[in-house]
């Protein structure tokens, strides 16, 4: 295999605006390339730091609100010490890099973007990450998106600075961890970069073009798009330079509010695999980010990326079992990707555990866990929690499969439910002969959810949708609280934004923080309205695509004017891309 290699290094002189193209630049330990980032115009929301450094997005504008930056140019003279900067619309502005902090008006700032933006100057500049100087795109990865999508996506929207040519698709998500060498420069590669709204933006033609937060999440399943990386021996990084894996590992760590690491896609070890039956089997995963997440709580999933001679593929998985840095799903054989993982595949690119349909471990009320085929995976995790803290809770396993053969895990649930004195388990087989399914200790048939509940009882389904669809209807009718998960699958990406649909003013009551505005449509998103509020609002894509910024809407209704890539399930609203329709409250 050849060495990943420099195939273009580029710098941002002044955020947002475009890049320049350099054949070499030398980096020194903590900081990025020469004038990269050095200016920037501030959006008057939050003071920017006076020699530069990290401060949150919304202290600058950025071309997640406007592309109209992408529009103009940029000449940097290192000789003379300034910054050129041109817009078709404003004119050139001439900024002077031998100071720190803002520049007064009369060296050309007033009108620029409506007059209320000021440049700010940086020593070491204005960086994306508070400790990552240095963004590496793997071309490769880009193209396979572009050929997912059926999209010409130009590279340079992802604004990186080292972009790279030898890798495969995606492969550069394996270096998060590690110390990698290129030329004499050392980096070490802290985590993948989420993508916002900025890369919506066409960088030849300042339109947003392409909503590639959505396009990811609907082709990959995943949102991210490159990595960040903290020089940590100093150098020169030079275009042709070979990229090496120097065998260091190094502790990863997430971007200041970013998504959190177990969002992150990440190559996992098939360590084991036990066959059940035929056609099904089950996979521990060996987690190389397991030391960074949280255990998976009973009932969620996670996501496992992967690609055929068709394209991109991906799918969810629950968690059946997880032991130290291990992750079990069980895998039935139908369809794309179970084909691949049925395979000889020694590791997969997975991400998560995600899902909010998990199980309430420490309650009293008596608990139904009904699942049919491989969805006895949810029903096994939650067993095992409730084993584990609650075996005295009164419990009923339903469990349906069409015949024996097709039984998966189910000796593992019953030996649980053996040790749980007030836990009982029936079996029921849909394509068995009545004398072969009592053969099995099974119940020929499909299960009467009429009688399988009291008022009170919770009841978690999982299994194909016309069978949650019955049980639901019945569970529900007998007064049980019943919980469900339709997980995700590749889906069509959004529409492009629309207008919001009512002018309001409507009141939004943010209830966590207690404040309390009236919005009207040139306020944006709620997430906007929240930012303009100071209410904190956790936030990724700003394109409906990560769900960081989905919040309860605990009264009133709202609509996204970005279809979101996954719906934010009843109740909620992706504060990036709603707008209220009514007066609302919110929990943020």
């Amino acid at each position: 295999m050849s060495v990943p290699y420099i195939a273009r290094l580029v710098r941002y002189p002044v955020k947002g605006f475009p890049g320049q193209e350099v054949e070499r630049g030398r980096v020194r330990p903590g900081a990025g390339l020469p004038f990269d980032r050095a200016v920037a115009f501030a959006s008057g929301r939050l003071p920017p730091p006076e020699a530069g450094g990290w401060v949150p997005s919304r202290t600058w504008r950025t071309l997640v609100t406007d592309p109209g930056p992408l529009r103009g140019g940029v000449e940097l003279d290192e000789a003379a010490g300034i910054v050129r900067i041109r817009h078709p619309e404003y004119g050139t502005l001439t900024v002077p890099l031998g100071k720190t902090g803002p520049v007064e008006p009369p060296e050309g700032t007033a009108g620029w973007f409506g007059g209320t933006a000021v440049v700010h100057r940086a020593a070491d500049g204005f960086w994306d990450d508070p400790d990552g100087g240095v963004s590496l795109i793997n071309l490769a990865s880009v193209a396979a998106l572009g050929r997912a999508a059926g999209a010409d996506l130009d590279p340079l929207r992802f604004r990186g600075n080292v972009y790279l040519e030898g890798l495969p698709p995606w492969a550069e998500l394996d270096l998060v961890g590690e110390r990698i060498a290129i030329g004499d420069v050392e980096l070490e590669v802290l985590h993948p970069i989420n993508r916002c709204a900025a890369t919506s933006a066409n960088p030849a033609s300042a339109v947003r073009d392409h909503n590639v937060p959505a396009l990811l999440a609907a082709h990959m399943g995943h949102i991210y798009c490159g990595l960040r990386a903290k020089v940590v021996t100093g150098g020169t990084l030079a275009k042709g330079a070979g990229l090496v894996r120097t065998g260091t590992k190094v502790r990863p760590k997430r971007a200041e509010g970013g998504p959190e690491p177990s969002s992150w896609p990440r190559y996992a070890r098939i360590v084991r695999r036990e066959p059940h039956g035929p056609d099904t089997v089950s996979l521990w995963l060996a987690d190389p980010l397991a030391a960074l997440r949280g255990a998976p709580e009973a009932g969620q999933h996670i996501l496992v990326h992967t690609s055929d001679e068709d394209g991109p593929v991906w799918r969810a998985y629950t968690v059946s079992a997880h032991e130290d840095d291990l992750l079990r799903v069980t895998v039935r054989n139908v369809g794309r990707m179970s084909a691949l993982l049925h395979g000889p595949a020694e590791r997969v690119l997975i991400s998560g555990p995600n899902g909010g349909t998990v199980l309430d471990a420490g309650a009293d009320r008596p608990l139904l866990l009904a699942s049919a085929g491989v969805g006895i995976t949810q029903t096994l995790a939650m067993l095992r929690e409730c084993a584990r803290r609650r075996p005295d809770r009164p419990l009923l396993l339903l469990h349906t499969v069409r015949r024996g053969s097709d039984l998966a895990l189910w000796d593992e649930a019953t030996e649980l439910i053996a040790g749980m004195p007030h836990a009982r388990a029936r079996l029921f087989l849909t394509g068995e002969a009545p004398e072969a399914a009592r053969r099995l200790g099974a119940t020929p048939g499909r299960p009467d959810f009429s009688g399988a509940a009291v008022p009170g009882t919770v009841a978690y389904l999982c299994g194909p949708l016309p069978f949650m669809d019955a049980a639901e209807r019945t569970l529900t009718a007998a007064g049980a609280d019943v919980h469900r998960e339709v997980f995700a699958s590749p889906g069509a990406v959004p529409a492009e934004p629309s207008g919001p649909p009512a002018p309001g003013p409507f009141r939004v009551d943010f209830t966590a923080s207690g404040v309390t505005a009236d919005w009207r449509p040139e306020d944006g998103t709620l997430l906007e309205l929240a930012e303009s509020l100071q209410v904190p609002v956790r936030a990724g894509c700003r394109a409906g695509a990560c769900r960081m910024c989905r919040r309860p809407v605990t009264r009133g209704e709202t609509a996204h004017t970005v279809p979101p890539a996954l719906p934010p399930g009843d109740g909620h609203a992706l504060l990036c891309s709603a707008v209220p329709v009514t007066d609302i409250a919110v929990d943020a």
